[in-house]
């Protein structure tokens, strides 16, 4: 594994793209009224200006294409590999469970792999550009190349279904004009069931393991602290919940619990 920050730090002083790099985005047009924009490489794209007016006048963006992909090494040309993935059989799962098993060592891989980027990105950090200059620059993840069944295992979606349309899995790939999924509705779909799976099953299980009075005291205790709420009531006795409530509840209920069921 690699710091992705020392692999930026090495591409952008290297003077092989000397003539190659651009520190600031630009649009372009073919019309002198600005009505027909161009856009070919990434700094003349909207996205870039767009994120430039977020940082501090004088710093620069530097656009992170991440891609990640099941091939040999040799397959890797003009890119920068900061590491490898781990990828197992799995056999202690059964056959139901090991493609969602899969997916958490990938998860928590690239989270320890990108770590560096999370700080570099929201504070900034000093480069040395192909030009001798030293730049304040940010490092943001643009954009990720990768084929379905990747894309399938970052966005945590079945393989058997298209994310973006409503298309049978026996069509894909047949010239069809299928619907596109509403956003709205997927995500209305998922609030409900987080707020079903935690209120209607993983609180009524703890308050049957613990105990109403127990449970309700260690909220009780809670010692009062910026940005938690203190449940001074308990919550067994609460009969209607709003979304704030669950969320705030969600925040301190596994450390409140700890401990609380021996193993």
């Amino acid at each position: 594994m690699r710091n992705p920050i020392e692999c930026i730090k090495d591409l952008i002083r290297n003077p092989l793209f000397k003539d190659q790099m651009v520190y600031t985005p630009a649009r372009t047009y073919t019309d002198s009224a600005g009505l027909h924009q161009v856009i070919d490489d990434m700094w003349t794209a909207d996205w870039w200006c767009d994120m430039q007016k977020k940082v501090p006048e004088g710093a620069t963006i530097m656009p992170i294409i991440l891609a990640t992909d099941k091939t040999s090494l040799s397959q890797f040309q003009a890119k920068v590999l900061i590491g490898y993935l781990p990828s197992g059989k799995l056999d202690c799962f059964t056959p139901n469970e090991r493609s969602l098993a899969n997916y958490q060592p990938f998860h928590h891989c690239m989270s320890l792999l990108l770590q560096p980027l999370v700080a570099a990105g929201e504070d900034s950090i000093e480069m040395v550009c192909t030009d001798s200059s030293i730049r304040q620059v940010y490092p943001i993840l643009a954009a990720y190349v990768a084929d379905f069944p990747e894309q399938c295992l970052v966005a945590c979606c079945k393989e058997n279904c298209c994310p973006k349309c409503v298309v049978a899995a026996d069509e894909r790939g047949d010239p069809l004009d299928a619907p596109m999924r509403d956003p709205a509705v997927i995500k209305g779909i998922l609030d409900k069931q987080k707020t079903g799976i935690f209120k209607d099953h993983l609180v009524k299980w703890c308050l049957n393991i613990v105990g109403k009075e127990e449970m309700d005291a260690w909220f009780k205790v809670m010692p009062d602290y910026a940005g938690l709420r203190h449940f001074k009531k308990g919550i067994s006795m609460v009969k209607q919940w709003t979304g704030t409530e669950h969320k705030e509840m969600q925040c301190v209920f596994v450390g409140l619990l700890a401990g609380a069921v021996p193993r």
